[in-house]
């Protein structure tokens, strides 16, 4: 299942939730002192995190989530706001490769529980691809 979320805490916290979990960090918010009275330290260790910044590392990334999950026995992969990656500046590039990015995630919502967070200007994306949309008037 492919699952929409309204911001990258929420995708974070369902990573946090849903332990082992791979968590592909596009918004740098994976602190774990962020969330220092919330959570303890030791609940932390079964989500692994990827930091990404630019739009192809996510692409790249996500081509590997299966094999990756499959390694650490994760039954969620959740994805941060990733509309600000860095690009090149090419509009329909960006494009392509942000519907490539749709395309795997839903591919990977098959096998895995896929949260994504999603920013307004890719919610005409998310409303093609994800199976259900939180917080997010649509």
């Amino acid at each position: 299942m492919l699952v929409g979320v309204n911001s990258s805490r929420k995708a974070l916290a369902f990573a946090m939730r849903n332990q082992p979990s791979l968590l592909i960090d596009c918004d740098s918010i994976a602190n774990p002192h962020a969330f220092f009275h919330e959570v303890r330290m030791e609940r932390l260790g079964g989500v692994y995190v990827i930091g990404i910044d630019i739009i192809y590392g996510l692409r790249d990334t996500l081509k590997r989530a299966d094999r990756m999950a499959a390694e650490i026995g994760a039954g969620c992969i959740c994805i941060t706001l990733f509309h600000h990656l860095f690009n090149y500046g090419n509009h329909r590039e960006n494009h392509d490769v942000y519907e490539h990015c749709w395309e795997l995630m839903k591919s990977l919502s098959s096998k895995y529980k896929v949260i994504v967070g999603i920013h307004p200007e890719q919610l005409y994306l998310a409303k093609r691809y994800c199976d259900r949309i939180i917080g997010i008037n649509n």
